[in-house]
């Protein structure tokens, strides 16, 4: 392992005698400093590396014994930010990464400033400022370039500008003082690098690189990254990959689809839809050219063009089009006992004959229970009465209740179940309920009835008897035990009244009814 350097700005001459810097010890790592080759994708695990010294510097714990590259990519995946594929990869961390990692490893708690582009760096500056006032700690600068800001190297190697440690900031002079984990190869102390004459601060002198990868600087511009960029290509689209149609699918289908470009220069490439709009609940990751979601379920046809952008800049349009197709959720037959399936978007509707009901038709109504006995479907507030005897409540009435059940005073005495005899919910506007068969469970008790008849009402105003064959009202056994009897025929309903005719000093039920909701 290549001998670390401590606190690399300290010999520095002043640049501003106001700038901020950070405030205690810290070690810096950069490409191979371990013996671990990793130039050209490490530099973030570098500058977090540094951080961490300096965190363990505070805590009085040795700078040296930071967790590994191999550290951090496991912990991402036992963190689940990763798949276990990504452990002992060449794949980059970014400020993200950065920020789980150290509230994994020292639970310590990390705030990301995003910044839209590299010229509105210079508009933060007030922040990093406030930052080393109140912390005093290193700051991660992700992938950035600001032509408006000068930029103080300490140390450097490639041209990747990916990720770096800020260590100091002049709010005059527009300055940063950077970390650069770039540097590969052995350093020698900082008083030699800064007799080669990198002076730090002076920014308008042409500066040489040296070691591998090495570049020349002139007023903080890489020429050879410039030169680089002038040369470059821009990305070019597989032959084989899913070029101007995407496919068919058919509403409800699982898309995922992968865009497939290169870039010449190997560089790692970004994906922005640029025109047109993708359909709803389809999406594409920008990182990693997935289009993935689920098709909607309408018969259309969408059309975009999504850009292939490489690092330098330069991009490549395609244009791209899909057709979705609606799903016919008819086409397994799910109604049942021949029911007719109507198609509607996203699902179907069942219409029944008059003896089913349920979703699909499933329920034979004549044995299908309306839900009296539970309030979840039948609240206390959709049960009401006339002339209710004492104590003994309408809610009482429901089929399976200990006690008495509801009690009336009188003949004239009745109970109602109103509203939600179809959704369970008094949202004001009623469903319409076939009722064909009621149910009476009697008490041995001192009251009880003998005998009662059905009124019913859609409007809750005008109720109609319930008759049977001969026209005339419809008698319903009633005594100490339970007894369940067919209507003489199926009636609409979405209010149902019981009256007593006959009883045992005082009328008494406890009810349920049957049937199939369908309007």
């Amino acid at each position: 392992m290549n001998p670390l350097l401590q606190n690399v700005h300290a010999s520095l001459p002043p640049l501003d005698p106001a700038a901020v810097l950070v405030r205690g010890d810290y070690l810096y790592y950069h490409y191979g400093c371990d013996g671990v080759n990793d130039q050209g994708w490490g530099c973030g695990y570098r500058t977090l590396q540094t951080m961490c010294s300096w965190i363990q510097g505070q805590r009085g714990e040795s700078m040296r014994d930071v967790p590994s590259i191999k550290k951090f990519q496991d912990a991402l995946v036992a963190m689940e930010d990763k798949p276990k594929s990504f452990a002992g990869s060449k794949e980059w961390i970014g400020s993200f990464e950065l920020c789980i990692c150290i509230d994994y490893f020292y639970e310590v708690p990390c705030r990301l400033l995003h910044v839209t582009s590299g010229d509105r760096l210079v508009d933060h500056l007030p922040d990093l400022q406030k930052h080393f006032w109140e912390f005093g700690s290193i700051i991660m600068m992700g992938k950035t370039f600001s032509p408006k800001l000068l930029t103080s190297y300490i140390f450097w190697g490639d041209s990747d500008n990916a990720s770096k440690g800020i260590v100091g900031v002049s709010i005059e002079k527009k300055s940063l003082l950077v970390v650069d984990p770039h540097f590969s190869g052995s350093l020698p102390s900082v008083e030699d690098l800064y007799d080669s004459g990198m002076s730090g601060y002076n920014l308008k002198d042409v500066y040489i690189r040296p070691g591998p990868g090495g570049t020349v600087l002139f007023d903080n511009e890489d020429i050879f990254k410039l030169i680089e960029i002038a040369k470059s290509l821009p990305p070019v689209w597989s032959k084989h990959a899913h070029m101007g149609f995407f496919g068919t699918f058919t509403g409800e289908q699982r898309i995922n689809i992968k865009l497939e470009a290169e870039d010449p220069e190997r560089t790692r490439l970004h994906f922005e839809v640029v025109s047109g709009d993708l359909p709803k609940g389809v999406s594409l990751n920008n990182a990693t050219g997935y289009v993935t979601g689920i098709a909607p379920d309408v018969d259309d046809i969408f059309k975009f063009t999504i850009r292939a952008i490489d690092e330098h800049g330069k991009y490549a349009d395609a244009i791209f089009k899909m057709e979705t197709v609606a799903k016919d959720h008819c086409a397994t037959t799910p109604c049942l006992h021949g029911g007719t399936c109507i198609d509607t978007r996203g699902w179907f509707n069942c219409s029944c004959t008059d003896r089913y009901g349920g979703p699909r038709c499933e329920f034979t109504c004549a044995s299908q229970s309306l839900g009296v006995s539970d309030k979840r479907k039948i609240p206390d507030a959709q049960m009401s009465g006339y002339l209710t005897y004492s104590t003994y409540l309408e809610s009482n009435g429901r089929y399976g209740s200990s006690g008495y059940g509801w009690v009336g005073s009188n003949a004239n005495s009745w109970l109602q179940l109103i509203r939600s005899v179809i959704t369970g919910k008094d949202t004001g506007k009623c469903n319409l309920t076939k009722v064909y068969a009621v149910r009476n469970q009697g008490y041995s008790s001192s009251y009880y009835s003998t005998g009662y008849t059905l009124s019913i009402s859609i409007d809750g105003t005008t109720f109609l008897p319930v008759n049977n064959t001969n026209g005339g009202k419809h008698t319903f056994h009633a005594s100490t035990g339970n007894y369940q009897y067919s209507l003489p025929k199926p009636v609409d309903a979405r209010f149902v009244r019981f009256h007593p005719t006959s009883y045992h000093n005082k009328p008494q039920l406890k009810v349920e009814l049957y049937g199939c909701h369908y309007k």
